[in-house]
C-alpha cells in the first residue's frame, strides 16, 4: 500500500494508492445474481460503503486527489470462469466510501476515471470470499 501526504510531492508528480477490500458472501453483489429484496440490497450497499470508508481511512488517511484513475482487480474464491465487470455493484458503494473518506471531492466523471475491472491472478482460497484491490492513480495533467 502506497500513500503519501500532499505536501511530500514534487510539482507534477503523481501518487498511487492501493486499497484492498475483502468482501464476504453476505455482501457480494453482482450484475447477474439475485440479491433479495430492495431492502436487503440497500443494507448490503450501506455495509459496503462503510467498509470502503473505513478501509480508506485506515490505508490512505490524509491523501486527497483532485482527479484519479481507478483500476479494480477482482480476485475470486476459485479459478472458475468469471467476468470482473460484474463486480461493479460491489465496487461502486466501496468507491462511495472512499469519497466519503475524502480521497477525492466527488466520484463523478470529472474526478474519477473508471473503475476499470481486471481479474487478479490467483484465488482467495476461501469459499465465497472475493477480494478487490483498488489501484488509484492520481491524474495530474488533464
Amino acid at each position: 500500500m502506497t500513500a503519501q501526504p500532499n505536501d511530500a510531492l514534487a510539482e507534477g508528480s503523481a501518487r498511487t494508492v492501493e486499497l484492498t477490500v475483502d468482501v464476504g458472501p453476505a455482501h457480494w453483489v453482482t450484475e447477474n445474481g439475485p440479491h433479495g429484496s430492495h431492502w436487503a440490497l440497500s443494507r448490503k450497499r450501506r455495509a459496503l460503503k462503510e467498509l470502503g470508508y473505513l478501509r480508506c481511512l485506515n490505508g490512505a488517511r490524509g491523501v486527497h486527489m483532485r482527479k484519479a484513475h481507478v483500476t479494480a482487480y477482482v480476485q475470486y474464491p476459485s479459478r472458475n470462469r468469471a467476468d470482473p465487470t460484474n463486480a461493479g455493484p460491489t465496487a461502486k458503494p466501496i468507491i462511495d466510501g472512499f469519497t466519503r473518506a475524502g480521497l477525492w471531492p466527488d466520484d463523478d466523471s470529472v474526478h474519477v476515471l473508471g473503475p476499470d475491472f481486471r481479474r487478479e491472478p490467483g484465488v482467495t482460497g476461501v469459499k465465497g470470499l472475493h477480494r478487490i484491490r483498488f489501484v488509484i492513480e492520481e491524474v495530474c495533467n488533464e
